[in-house]
């Protein structure tokens, strides 16, 4: 599951996840994910999100096709809900502010400020 590295974490703590995180962190960081999700405005319903992503054929943001992404872990899809704006930079959860995107980017994007989105 986790590594121990040779330095501590910010934390303290030795033990490091893949993603560099140690397990208190993570959980922290999922904690602060879930509170924006629930203060975030705007919302849509699952009907509206399936004929969403069923117009886009590809990854709008690395333009390849779904049959050459993978799939998330756990999911049968290859593409899971992005925000355009991200909720921790003042985005909703409006359908308008949400695309279909690939793991590699959904995961691995850079953060935008709304001034050069």
């Amino acid at each position: 599951m986790g590594y121990i590295a040779d330095t501590p974490h910010h934390c303290g703590s030795y033990e490091r996840r893949p993603n560099g995180r140690c397990a208190h962190c993570h959980r922290e960081a999922a904690r602060r994910r879930r509170e924006r999700e629930k203060a975030a405005t705007g919302k849509h319903s699952p009907k509206e999100w399936e004929e969403k992503a069923a117009t886009y054929l590809a990854c709008p943001l690395c333009n390849r096709p779904w049959s050459d992404c993978r799939p998330f872990p756990g999911s049968s899809k290859a593409f899971t809900k992005g925000h355009i704006l991200a909720l921790e930079d003042g985005g909703s959860n409006a359908i308008e502010n949400l695309q279909p995107e690939c793991m590699e980017c959904n995961l691995g994007k850079p953060k935008k400020s709304p001034l050069s989105a």
